[in-house]
């Protein structure tokens, strides 16, 4: 990668600014802060109306501006920074929140509102917010002092953010010259000697600061690509990490298998146990239709014989009456819809796993023994449930798991003719693939699937001319 001298000194400037000096002057902020909110909430305790900074409120505010003290200057402070002051009302100042509930909330209100993104006195406050509070200079006590007399650490400070913060956020190629790179190191240098820290921590900074500007571009090169490694090494393991979370072990998969095994067999004894009381049921339903129509027949039966006097037309009338009777007593409609309710109540799980397309539940049922073919009241095989409700993928696991594809119902029909009176035609075509046999009064569309190694061409003649005789639609 080419990159030009003076681009290398902008980078380098800003990087040793925000790795060797901005760390520091956020501890030397924080101090102060913590000085200053312990003298001001003191002093508030400490009036004839005690009051204190997290309960302080817009009237003691007023107020306090009249009266000599430290709090006297509050009136001038920006509150709008704090407690989403100005987002929520404005410039509105009478409605603010006035409570300053920690040191970072005090250091605030001697900021502009841009600089106030920072929720502690670490990496998320600005370089540029730290040298502001550290230039600032109307405290009512002193928080920072110089440990060098000859020099005003407010100065050095406004220097630095000014000269050398300001000018690498706004970059200009043609300004960085070794000159200027020399000039912004020696104000960083300046302002470390002047900071209040232990002489082996401020020889520390000041070797390190030498060291950035001697082989800087190196180091932040190096760097990088050690970050790199070291982000890409950590996102691989988190990656692992949590796969191997996730993954069940051994334990958790038996004890699941155990909790669905039970919960099946609990279910087909419950389905087996209503099954029995509605096939119970159905038998004293059939013998009281069978005792009604009996007793009906005999009743007609005697009304003949005691009425000899009839003709034939009365007799041809009590013959329809009687079959109109038994029509009554039969009540088709109303049985059909009964055994339809039993056929649906006994349905095994697997039934419903292949209506409801759960391949999943169709595969762990099928591991744990279940019949593949396991059929209900009117004969109804899985595989029939899963081609007439169109659910492809059971379908084809149920195939491999070897159910029979040729199966009939009660009505004689095969899985293959379910598919196609519901027009799945993919299913069709999936169970022609797997031996299905064909139905002759298949749809058109379905013709086209047939390979000749499926139908013989004698069949197809058959069905033709059947088609032209009449016999089929």
């Amino acid at each position: 990668m080419d990159v030009h001298s003076n681009d290398k000194r902008w980078l380098v400037t800003l990087v040793a600014s925000n790795k060797v000096v901005a760390p520091v002057l956020q501890d030397i902020v924080k101090q102060g802060m913590e000085k200053l909110y312990a003298a001001l909430d003191n002093c508030l305790n400490g009036l004839p109306t005690p009051c204190g900074l997290q309960t302080l409120t817009h009237a003691e505010v007023c107020h306090l501006a009249a009266i000599p003290s430290l709090a006297s200057s509050f009136k001038d402070l920006n509150f709008g920074n704090i407690n989403n002051n100005s987002g929520i009302h404005g410039k509105s100042k009478g409605v603010y929140n006035y409570n300053v509930s920690s040191p970072v909330d005090l250091a605030k209100l001697y900021l502009p509102c841009y600089l106030t993104v920072f929720s502690a006195f670490d990496k998320s406050m600005d370089l540029s917010a730290a040298l502001r509070l550290l230039g600032y200079r109307k405290y009512p006590i002193q928080i920072f002092a110089s440990s060098d007399p000859l020099h005003d650490i407010q100065s050095l400070a406004d220097d630095v953010r000014v000269n050398v913060r300001n000018r690498g956020s706004h970059f200009n190629e043609s300004d960085w010259t070794q000159i200027v790179f020399d000039q912004c190191f020696d104000k960083l240098r300046a302002l470390l000697q002047c900071l209040s820290l232990l002489p082996d921590k401020k020889k520390e900074l000041l070797d390190e600061l030498s060291a950035w500007k001697t082989e800087g571009f190196k180091r932040v090169v190096d760097n990088d690509v050690k970050d790199l490694l070291e982000k890409f090494q950590n996102v691989k393991l988190a990656s692992i990490h949590d796969k191997l979370d996730d993954m069940p072990t051994k334990d958790e998969n038996e004890r699941v298998i155990t909790k669905l095994f039970s919960f099946h067999t609990s279910m087909m004894d419950r389905l087996d146990r209503m099954e029995s009381r509605m096939e119970s049921f159905f038998r004293n339903f059939g013998h009281r239709l069978d005792g009604s129509r009996v007793s009906a027949l005999n009743q007609e039966s005697s009304r003949r014989v005691h009425n000899t006097e009839s003709s034939v037309l009365s007799t041809d009338a009590t013959s329809t009456e009687t079959c109109n009777m038994n029509e009554k007593y039969k009540n088709p409609e109303s049985t059909c819809k009964l055994r339809a309710k039993v056929a649906k109540l006994s349905r095994r799980t697997l039934h419903k796993a292949a209506i409801g397309g759960r391949c999943d539940v169709v595969q762990l049922l099928l591991e744990i023994g279940e019949d593949v073919d396991t059929m209900d009241e009117f004969k109804l095989t899985p595989l029939h449930l899963a081609a007439w409700y169109g659910q492809r993928a059971v379908v084809d696991l149920l195939l491999k798991h070897g159910a029979n594809v040729n199966a009939v119902d009660r009505f004689q029909k095969t899985a293959l003719q379910k598919a196609e009176r519901n027009n799945h035609r993919s299913i069709v075509q999936l169970l022609l693939r797997n031996n299905a046999s064909p139905s002759y009064n298949q749809p058109v569309w379905s013709n086209c699937m047939l390979s000749s190694s499926m139908i013989c061409n004698c069949s197809k003649t058959s069905f033709n001319a059947q088609r032209k005789i009449g016999l089929r639609d």
